[in-house]
């Protein structure tokens, strides 16, 4: 597989199928492994997944309810066997394209360690009222929302999630800042969208 995208889930069924349809609009869908990386859910959601059979999508579980996506993100990084690895929410999704995209620019420029898009940001839709329009965000290094990072660099420099229950992906991406700074001309920028937060 060339991508590992770890989602942490809990009770994620309503969601599932706008962000398994939204992979599957990039043509390279079948070269990325999905890891949803499950908090004990107390309603059944594998049932969902009989719609992509088609599609390289795990499920592993927690040892108990812990409550916070540190947990499902550590376990993921854990199972991931992708060239590269992403992470996405589970009630978030992904433009059309964006992994065939990222994938050329991987491939083109010959990246290595780290590369960096941008992301939208969709406010919440308040009952009776119109969707508000999506942010356009620029990203910084303490998100970890559209961005892909080299699993040969995170394990060969021990990069992980901590016990930290809240803002882990602070801690997660100060350590892929650390450990950037000491190789030159590794933080690669690649001016497009890919994804939407919701």
């Amino acid at each position: 597989m060339f991508f590992s995208m770890i989602v942490p889930t809990y009770n994620p069924r309503r969601w599932l199928p706008t962000l398994l349809d939204s992979v599957k609009n990039s043509f390279c869908y079948k070269e990325i492994e999905i890891i949803l990386s499950d908090d004990c859910s107390d309603e059944p959601f594998e049932d969902v997944l009989e719609d992509y059979t088609d599609m390289n999508i795990r499920v592993i579980k927690n040892d108990k309810h812990y409550g916070y996506p540190r947990w499902g993100r550590q376990h993921g990084l854990e199972e991931a066997t992708g060239d590269w690895i992403c992470f996405s929410d589970q009630d978030d999704f992904w433009l059309d394209n964006a992994f065939d995209n990222v994938y050329k620019i991987i491939k083109r420029d010959k990246i290595h360690y780290y590369l960096v898009t941008n992301f939208y940001m969709r406010p919440e839709k308040k009952e009776g009222q119109e969707q508000e329009k999506d942010i356009e965000m620029v990203q910084t290094l303490n998100w970890t929302h559209g961005k892909f990072y080299e699993r040969k660099f995170i394990e060969e420099n021990n990069i992980h999630y901590d016990e930290t229950r809240y803002c882990e992906d602070i801690n997660f991406s100060s350590q892929v800042d650390c450990h950037l700074r000491e190789i030159e001309g590794s933080l690669t920028f690649a001016d497009l969208f890919t994804y939407v937060w919701v």
